[in-house]
């Protein structure tokens, strides 16, 4: 097991590795890349806690399983893969954190976000820090960045190559899939209730997953921060030549377009509500992008039947 001291010096290295794999500034990333021990035959896996769920899935991703994750529950809850095993421990909500756990667990490091900066004095004493995710404007590459920055620090360079290069080959066929369906347009949503839907918008992962498929985004209107807009349905319920995605349903529609409001609407007539399968996250890493664009290459061909049988 690399030693602390040798941890924290290679730490130190950090700011020269992160400008030089970031495409451009990022004033709000504080990266701190580390070397640690691979995860192979006689060497002990380093023991790391993760307060972020879209880097639990970006550290699974990668083949390195965390001792400990932020409420693993709701991780559990929101993205159906990776699996998170049972075994990893609880150390509290993700910006709350137990700091009696966290210390009980004898960490290598704790993986946290920009918005963590608060804790960070704190969680310093208990182990170093690895500063990742808040992907801004530009997910994607944002996202395959700090990818490599993570399989970096953890002796994972290969397993970053064959994720990033899989992922590279499914977006493709999902490209070319919906080929006959670009340019259609599409509310990416999540129904909150009868009169309210959360829609992804611009600078937000699944936004730009659904441009790169040829897809536009039906929504004009702005976001907030991560890429999310509250609408009431009326801003939207005129529209009748986009399709409706609605993130985080089973098999059928949602359950309030079973509703005589939702029905008598021109964007929800036959054809035109797009459900994809729960445990899809817009919070999620390169592996949440590349499920979310073959759901919806799925979804969106299947309703397209559907609507000219």
């Amino acid at each position: 097991m690399l030693s602390r001291r040798a941890f924290l010096q290679l730490a130190m290295l950090a700011p020269l590795s992160a400008r030089a794999l970031a495409e451009g500034p990022r004033p709000d990333a504080d990266m701190d890349k580390m070397a640690l021990p691979n995860s192979s035959p006689g060497v002990s896996p380093p023991r790391v806690a993760i307060l972020d769920w879209g880097l639990t899935e970006m550290a699974l991703s990668l083949g390195i399983v965390p001792v400990g994750v932020s409420a693993p529950d709701w991780y559990r809850r929101l993205f159906a893969l990776p699996v998170l095993p049972p075994q990893v421990q609880d150390v509290g909500l993700l910006f709350q954190p137990n700091f009696e756990t966290l210390k009980a667990l004898n960490l290598d490091a704790i993986i946290i976000t920009p918005a963590h900066a608060l804790l960070r004095d704190g969680l310093t004493g208990i182990a170093p820090l690895l500063t990742l995710g808040n992907w801004g404007s530009r997910p994607m590459a944002n996202i395959e960045r700090d990818t490599r920055l993570m399989a970096g620090a953890f002796g994972r360079d290969g397993a970053a190559d064959r994720l990033l290069e899989q992922a590279a080959q499914r977006l493709a066929r999902a490209q070319t899939q919906l080929e006959p369906l670009r340019g259609t347009a599409v509310f990416i949503a999540t129904v909150v209730d009868v009169l309210h839907l959360k829609l992804q918008t611009t600078g937000g992962l699944f936004d730009e997953v659904a441009r790169r498929l040829g897809l536009r985004n039906a929504w004009r209107g702005g976001g907030n921060g991560q890429g999310e807009a509250l609408v009431e349905l009326q801003q939207i319920a005129a529209t009748a030549d986009a399709r409706l995605v609605s993130l985080g349903n089973s098999a059928g529609v949602p359950p309030a377009a079973d509703t005589p409001l939702w029905r008598s609407l021109p964007l929800t007539q036959a054809g035109n509500i797009v459900p994809l399968p729960p445990g899809l996250s817009s919070t999620g890493a390169m592996l949440s992008a590349v499920r979310f664009a073959e759901a919806l290459a799925a979804g969106l061909l299947q309703a397209e039947g559907a609507r000219h049988a």
